[in-house]
């Protein structure tokens, strides 16, 4: 097995886990607010909304780091973040989540240099 096919596989899995973790955490953003309301729902809106970002945090500690993880994977031709594009301003990175999201949804090459997922690092860009 070659060495950009095991970077490959690394590739799968952590894109894998992170698409698992991002349906988890929309889920729980979904469903937890019903089991909060129900439990808190005698006390003061000040405590049910601490409960809520409490409850809410917990579920975005959980799921949410195989989404950064898959964020940060390397390309192995161009060595720059695969999923994120070049930034052009400083408000760039306020929008950049949008793109970012559905690089992870859809099976896209990698931002900078084109290169899609699965190919050999030495094929060239046309």
């Amino acid at each position: 097995m070659s060495e950009f096919t095991k970077l490959w596989e690394e590739y799968y899995h952590i894109r894998n886990r992170a698409r698992l973790g991002l349906i988890v955490f929309v889920i729980a953003a979904w469903t937890v607010p019903i089991p909060v309301a129900i439990i808190f729902r005698n006390r003061s809106m000040l405590v049910e909304m601490v409960a809520f970002f409490v409850a809410m945090g917990f579920a975005a500690t959980i799921t949410l780091p195989p989404v950064f993880r898959w964020a940060n994977w390397k390309c192995p031709r161009c060595n720059e973040k695969f999923s994120e594009p070049e930034r052009r301003s400083l408000t760039t990175p306020v929008w950049l989540l949008l793109p970012v999201l559905w690089r992870l949804v859809a099976d896209s090459p990698c931002a900078r240099c084109k290169l899609r997922s699965g190919e050999s690092p030495d094929d060239v860009v046309i």
